[in-house]
């Protein structure tokens, strides 16, 4: 089973400083399996098909389901309904009749490098939720960090989990870690216009002249969004 380095504060999205995150501020290894799989036997991993914005989620994200969790308010719920999945609010499934609930979404991971496609399983007791995530090969290289603000929302909100992978080549408009002027902040970068956005349009860019010292860290490969406050052991 693999385990991956974790940063000992958390990063405001917007302009804010903290220690370079390749340093000696990296304090534990864990695991996600350990972490976020709760329930093995009752846990499968699955594909949105749908955008669900309330609850951050985006076609094509990969959605941790557990079977086992009763449903609450404030979830969002795996149903089947007339032959088809949906992802539902749980105010949803008290005003419909016919649903099936297949469970609740546990955790979210939002992939901005596409990573290991999911098998076929029954649960998670098949294979190991980390080393898909994170190839082992890779491991060395990553770093997961707190996100703490709200200026790259709707898929990175305050509390989000942040893979830092180093390994990565730097892309225009993905979103990296970067030194701003001696400010560690997780922006999107385009060099040929010379500008660091966010994703949240209530926050200004910043256009960047020669006098700042910029140095990128890595590429933000995956948000992590757990749902439930006590399932939250990283």
């Amino acid at each position: 089973m693999g385990v991956l380095q974790i940063f000992d504060q958390s990063i405001n999205c917007g302009i804010t400083g903290f220690e370079d995150p390749t340093s000696g501020s990296v304090r534990k290894s864990l695991s996600l399996s350990k972490q976020l799989v709760h329930h093995p036997s009752a846990t499968k991993l699955t594909v949105a098909h749908q955008d669900v914005p309330y609850f951050g989620i985006s076609d094509g994200d990969y959605l941790l389901v557990d079977s086992s969790l009763q449903p609450e308010a404030n979830d969002c719920i795996l149903v089947e309904y007339l032959g088809e999945n949906a992802l539902v609010s749980f105010q949803e499934i008290q005003q419909q009749e016919d649903i099936v609930v297949q469970g609740v979404v546990s955790a979210r991971f939002h992939w901005y490098r596409k990573g290991n496609s999911i098998p076929i399983h029954n649960s998670l007791k098949e294979f190991d939720l980390h080393e898909l995530l994170i190839p082992p090969e890779q491991q060395h290289t990553c770093v997961l960090m707190r996100a703490n603000g709200k200026s790259m929302l709707p898929i990175i909100d305050n509390g989000d989990l942040l893979l830092l992978n180093r390994s990565l080549s730097f892309k225009e408009d993905h979103p990296v870690i970067m030194a701003l002027n001696g400010e560690l902040v997780c922006k999107r970068l385009n060099k040929r216009l010379k500008k660091a956005y966010s994703d949240n349009p209530k926050f200004r860019s910043v256009y960047l002249s020669s006098s700042d010292e910029i140095r990128i860290y890595g590429c933000v490969s995956m948000a992590i969004r757990i749902y439930r406050r006590e399932l939250r052991g990283c």
